[in-house]
């Protein structure tokens, strides 16, 4: 059955799933960290996972993370693998709109900072394109 729980509650549940795992950072997003969940939200959560885990492993380790968490949380779980992720504009929402779950020592701050410059980089791009956009559908 699906419950509403806060954001500091599923930060304690899911703190030794973090530990077990040896994530690195967790941030949730969509409905729960704007606030406006319903009973019916699942919970979106992205972690950040040690980078020398290679991708083959990542994809398993996700399985196994996402369903710790959903027995846990008793909800469904949407989990991303940030490392896995290349749009930059996906990461730099989740700093910018996503709550912090759990973050260990300095990680934070090295994945944040990458993704921002990343994000501010192509900004310009991004503001070229969608003005190109627009004109065009005028």
């Amino acid at each position: 059955m699906r419950r509403k729980i806060s954001i500091k509650k599923i930060s304690q549940l899911l703190e030794p799933v973090f530990n077990k795992y040896h994530v690195k950072l967790a941030y949730i997003f969509g409905s729960y960290a704007r606030g406006n969940q319903i009973k019916e939200s699942d919970i979106d959560i992205a972690i950040l996972l040690d980078e020398s885990k290679p991708e083959s492993e990542r994809f398993a380790l996700r399985l196994k993370i996402a369903g710790d968490f959903s027995l846990l949380l008793k909800n469904n779980v949407d989990l991303i693998i940030l490392n896995d992720t290349s749009s930059v504009t996906f990461k730099y929402s989740i700093i910018h709109e996503g709550k912090l779950l759990f973050q260990e020592e300095s990680d934070k701050v090295k994945f944040e900072i990458g993704a921002m410059n990343n994000y501010f980089d192509l900004l310009p791009f991004f503001d070229l394109y969608n003005q190109n956009y627009v004109q065009a559908n005028l």
